[in-house]
C-alpha cells in the first residue's frame, strides 16, 4: 500500500481539490492510505479534513496539530512519516496535485523493483490555475535504475546530476524502511529552519543505494505569488534560513560520524545549500542587497571547507564554477555590485527568466 502524507495550514480553498485528486487516482482508493497532517489551522481547513476522514474511514487519518510548526520544534513531516502504515510514501504540499495515473505507473514500478529506496520522478510547474509554465524533465528519458555500491560510485553519479536530483521531497516515492532504517528526516528540535527539503535530501543522497528515475512528470507544483513556498518574495527573510538549515545538515553529519568517509559528498551537499542557493537569491531579491550576510556565507566556506574550490563535483558544475571564480576575492560592496550587473546584463541578452532557477 502506499501511504500520501499530505501537510495542510489554512488551505481552505485547495482542501477539496487536493483530496478529491488522491482519491480518484485510477489506482483506487483502496491501495492508498492518506495521512493529511493539519498544522493549527485556524480557518476551516481542519473542518472540511474531518468530512473527508469520515467519508472514507481507515483510508483517511488527520493529525490534528494544536501548535503551529512555526512555534513547535517538531517536525510534520516525521508526525506523517510515523502515522503511515503504507510500505511506500509520498509527500505533498495542499496546493499541488498528481497526474490522474500517478499511482497506478508508481505502484507498477515499485512491483517490479520493490527493492529500491526510492523513485524520483519528473514534475511541471504550474501557475495558481494549473497552467503549466515549465516542464523539469531528467536528462535521460524513460525508466532507469542506479545501483551504488561504493562512494566513488555515489560521487561518480552526483557529478551527473543523478544525485541528489530535486531537493524536493514531494518529487519522490520512497520505501518506508529505508527511511526509517537511516533516519531520514527533517532537522526539528533546536535547528529547526525553513526549507528542510535541503536537509532531508542531503541525508538521502548519503545513504541511498539503490534508486529509480522516471523521467515523466507526475506531479504539479504550483509557484505563484502568494505561495508561502514561492522563491520570488522580495526582501524574504526566511531565505536567510537556508544557511541555517545548511548548518544544521553538516553539524547532523558530524554527529553521525560520517564527515570523514564521506567529505566529498557533505561538502558539495552543504555548498549546494549554503553557496549555490543562497547566493543569488540574497544578490537578486534583495533591496538593498545583503552584503553581511554575502560576507558571512564567503567567511564561513573559507573557514570549514579552505579547499571546497577543489571538490571534483563541484568542477563539473557551470553554477559552481561562475561563484568560484571570485570567491576568493574581496567581496567588497563594490565587487558584490559588479556581480549583480554582470549577472543582470546576461539575463537580459538571452531573455530568459531568472525565476525558474530561482525556483528550483
Amino acid at each position: 500500500m502506499i501511504s500520501v502524507v499530505v501537510f495542510f495550514y489554512n488551505g481552505e480553498q485547495f482542501v477539496e481539490q487536493c483530496m478529491a485528486n488522491i482519491v480518484n487516482q485510477t489506482i483506487g482508493i483502496e491501495n492508498i492510505e492518506v495521512v493529511a497532517v493539519d498544522d493549527a489551522s485556524t480557518d476551516s481547513t481542519a473542518q472540511q479534513l474531518e468530512i473527508w476522514e469520515e467519508k472514507y474511514p481507515g483510508k483517511i487519518k488527520v493529525i490534528r496539530k494544536k501548535i503551529n510548526s512555526q512555534k513547535a520544534k517538531d517536525s510534520n513531516r516525521l508526525c506523517g512519516i510515523e502515522a503511515a502504515t503504507g510500505d511506500y510514501i509520498l509527500f505533498l504540499d495542499q496546493d499541488d496535485y498528481y497526474e490522474p495515473d500517478a499511482f497506478e505507473i508508481l505502484a507498477g514500478l515499485i512491483k517490479e523493483h520493490p527493492d529500491l529506496d526510492y523513485i524520483e520522478y519528473s514534475f511541471n510547474y504550474t501557475d495558481l490555475d494549473g497552467n503549466v509554465f515549465y516542464e523539469q524533465r531528467m536528462s535521460e528519458p524513460g525508466f532507469h535504475i542506479y545501483t551504488i555500491d561504493t562512494e566513488e560510485e555515489r560521487i561518480a553519479y552526483t557529478q551527473k546530476n543523478i544525485l541528489p536530483g530535486a531537493t524536493f521531497t514531494w518529487t519522490k516515492i520512497y520505501r518506508k524502511n529505508f527511511l526509517t532504517e537511516n533516519r531520514i528526516r527533517d532537522n526539528a528540535g533546536d535547528e529547526k529552519t525553513k526549507f528542510t527539503d535541503n536537509y532531508f535530501s542531503g541525508l538521502l543522497a548519503l545513504y541511498c543505494k539503490r534508486i529509480g528515475k522516471y523521467n515523466k512528470p507526475l506531479y504539479n507544483y504550483r509557484n505563484y505569488i502568494g505561495s508561502d513556498s514561492h522563491s520570488s518574495h522580495k526582501n524574504d527573510e526566511k531565505q536567510f534560513e537556508r544557511c541555517k538549515v545548511a548548518i544544521a545538515f553538516q553539524n547532523e553529519c558530524i554527529r553521525r560520524g560520517i564527515m570523514k568517509d564521506q567529505f566529498i559528498m557533505i561538502e558539495y551537499l552543504f555548498a549546494r545549500a549554503f553557496l549555490m542557493k543562497t547566493f543569488w537569491r540574497f544578490l537578486f531579491l534583495f533591496d538593498p542587497i545583503p552584503y553581511e550576510k554575502l560576507r558571512y556565507i564567503q567567511n564561513y566556506i573559507f573557514k570549514e571547507y579552505p579547499n571546497i574550490k577543489e571538490n571534483p563535483i563541484m568542477k563539473n558544475i557551470p553554477w559552481f564554477q561562475e561563484l568560484f571564480q571570485f570567491l576568493d576575492k574581496p567581496w567588497t560592496d563594490e565587487c558584490i555590485n559588479q556581480i549583480y550587473k554582470s549577472k543582470k546584463q546576461k539575463y537580459e541578452e538571452k531573455g530568459t527568466s531568472f525565476n525558474i532557477f530561482l525556483g528550483r
